[in-house]
């Protein structure tokens, strides 16, 4: 787990159909892989009309940007409320736990 205040991480991920490729520096990366190639559609935009409890999961972002079989991806994850927490679970093997240093 991060101290506060300690810099955030950065990793690349590279795949071919699921598997992860040379200069992936993502340190869960064959999960990472297999999961954005199962869910592609897990890096859109989340649905703008969507209604999310009030359940705060804590500080933690990530941001994921990008390319997907060609098209750019570019969203952030946060845990700041139902909606938030739902989605990093649905995300974990490519953001890992929250609140860890995967």
């Amino acid at each position: 787990m991060r101290a506060p205040g300690e810099p955030g991480q950065r990793w690349t991920l590279r795949c071919a159909g699921g598997d992860p490729l040379p200069g992936s520096t993502h340190p869960a990366a064959a999960s990472a892989c297999a999961l954005v190639a199962a869910h592609p559609g897990l890096l859109g935009p989340p649905p703008k009309d969507r209604v999310c409890t009030q359940l705060y999961g804590g500080p933690d972002v990530a941001t994921v940007s990008g390319t997907v079989d060609g098209a750019p991806v570019s969203r952030q994850f946060t845990r700041t409320d139902g909606c938030g927490v739902a989605d990093w679970a649905a995300a974990q093997a490519l953001l890992g736990p929250p609140g860890d240093a995967l």
